[in-house]
């Protein structure tokens, strides 16, 4: 499994992040992820809007905490 984490960031730091960077990261994971046949999993903040792109992505909620959706993209 890839393992991909940013620490020390604030949520205005992740949602910029995300519009900055985000697609292209994920896409660039997902592509290295699929072409090592790997599965590839989020920990993403409930009320984090950057959740429903990743949903258009292929990812789907597998599990929940109290403020984390766990969602994991098949391969």
């Amino acid at each position: 499994m890839l393992n991909y984490r940013l620490r020390q960031a604030t949520r205005a730091d992740y949602a910029s992040l995300y519009q900055l960077h985000g697609a292209a990261l994920i896409s660039t994971i997902i592509a290295e992820a699929d072409a090592r046949n790997l599965l590839v999993r989020l920990r993403v903040l409930k009320i984090n809007p950057a959740r429903w792109p990743d949903e258009r992505l292929g990812f789907v909620v597998t599990d929940e905490a109290e403020t984390h959706l766990l969602m994991l993209r098949p391969q």
